[in-house]
C-alpha cells in the first residue's frame, strides 16, 4: 500500500506534473490533491481558482448574464475583483504568511475572472478595465523588486522552484532510461 501511495505521489513529479502542480515538495500544502482511479495528483490551488474564474464569467456571458455596466463602475469593480489575488500572492511572498488553499482558490477565481471579463470589455472595445487588471498585477510586481529584501525574497522562490523544475527534468530522464531498459 506504502510503495502505491509513492508511485502515486511520483506521478507528479515529472515535467508533466508541472503543468497541474509546479509547486516543489516544499509547498505542498498550496495545491489540491485530487484522484483518478488510484493515482492522486497535486495541482496548484491559485490555478485551480483562475480556471474556475474563467469558465464562471464564460459560463455567465454565454447565459446573457454579462450586464452592461455605467463606465464609472468598471474600474473599481475590475481593482476590486484582481486586488485581492495580487494581496495574498504578495503577502504570501515577502511576509512569509502562508495563504490558506481556501483563500487561494477563491483569490484566483477572482483573479481569473477579473482577466476574462477584462478580455471582454477590450473586445467591445472598453480597453479601460484590462489596462487596470495589468497595471494593478504590474503593479504588484514593481512593488515586489523596488525593495531589495523583497527582490531577495523573489529570487529564492523562484530559485526553488528551478531546482524543482531540474529534479523533475532528471526524474524524466531516469524513467525513459528504465523504460528503454525494459524495451530491450
Amino acid at each position: 500500500m506504502a510503495s502505491q501511495q509513492r508511485q502515486s505521489e511520483d506521478a507528479g513529479h515529472s515535467i508533466a506534473g508541472l503543468l497541474l502542480s509546479h509547486h516543489p515538495p516544499e509547498h505542498i500544502g498550496r495545491t489540491l490533491c485530487i484522484g483518478w482511479g488510484r493515482n492522486r495528483y497535486r495541482i496548484c490551488a491559485r490555478c485551480t481558482g483562475m480556471l474556475l474564474g474563467i469558465c464562471l464569467f464564460f459560463a455567465a456571458w454565454g447565459f446573457g448574464a454579462a450586464v452592461q455596466l455605467p463606465a464609472f463602475a468598471l474600474l473599481p469593480l475590475s481593482a476590486g475583483i484582481v486586488l485581492p489575488a495580487v494581496v495574498d500572492f504578495n503577502r504570501q511572498l515577502v511576509a512569509r504568511r502562508e495563504s490558506t488553499n481556501p483563500r487561494r482558490l477563491i483569490t484566483g477565481a477572482m483573479f481569473g475572472f477579473a482577466l476574462a471579463w477584462s478580455v471582454g470589455r477590450c473586445a467591445e472595445g472598453q480597453w479601460l478595465p484590462a489596462a487596470l487588471v495589468v497595471s494593478i498585477v504590474g503593479g504588484g510586481f514593481i512593488w515586489l523588486v523596488l525593495s531589495p529584501r523583497r527582490l531577495v525574497r523573489l529570487l529564492r522562490h523562484l530559485e526553488l522552484y528551478g531546482e524543482y523544475y531540474q529534479r523533475c527534468r532528471t526524474e524524466d530522464v531516469r524513467r525513459a532510461a528504465r523504460k528503454r531498459a525494459v524495451r530491450v
